[in-house]
């Protein structure tokens, strides 16, 4: 019988401790995601553990890729920010195989160790296309909206062409997207004219 208890009462510790440290983990994975979502809006961003204020972060490209990088890992670890649930009388409420993240996901320190910084330079090429694509997104706008009368600010642009750009995913073999590109025989004018616009 005192075998029993003491049993018992390792199986409760051990799912208290594991919830405890779940729920921590879950709550450093939303500081994450809020950070990635502050980098991607400019949002003033603040991290309640600490008692900071909000404010606008200055981070380095590496600090980027090291915040996509662990909000990919907790992704990997914990699923999506919203799971799929199935309800049976036996068991109760479940997350569908579809969702749990322990099907189609196992860390192993050491396989983490080898493939980040191949993980880091894939997301760091993502991270410098889209930036490149917003650039040339914000330069067509600005192209578009010029008047008449101040074209020759622009003069020697080229119109949008498309070209395709590889675009790299952690699982897949790399793609093409096409990307516009603007050309021109003298950029400096240009980017003069669309900081005038900006202004």
């Amino acid at each position: 019988m005192h075998c029993v208890k003491s049993v018992c009462l390792l199986l409760l510790v051990h799912q208290i401790l594991t919830h405890s440290s779940a729920e921590k983990l879950l709550w450093t994975r939303l500081q994450f995601v809020q950070a990635l979502q502050c980098l991607a809006t400019g949002e003033k961003f603040s991290f309640r553990g600490c008692g900071w204020s909000k404010r606008t972060f200055r981070w380095s490209q590496e600090d980027e890729v090291w915040i996509d990088v662990i909000v990919d890992l907790f992704v990997k670890l914990f699923g999506e920010d919203y799971l799929n649930y199935i309800y049976s009388k036996d068991h109760g409420t479940q997350v569908t195989e579809v969702s749990d993240p322990r099907k189609s996901f196992t860390y192993d320190h050491d396989k983490w160790e080898e493939s980040f910084e191949t993980v880091c330079q894939e997301i760091t090429a993502s991270m410098q296309a889209r930036r490149s694509a917003n650039l040339l997104n914000q330069l067509a706008d600005t192209t578009v909206k010029q008047p008449e009368a101040e074209s020759n600010d622009l003069d020697g642009v080229a119109p949008l062409q498309s070209q395709p750009l590889p675009c790299v995913s952690n699982n897949e073999e790399p793609k093409t997207a096409d990307v516009p590109v603007l050309h021109c025989s003298n950029c400096g004018s240009l980017l003069s004219a669309w900081y005038r616009n900006k202004a």
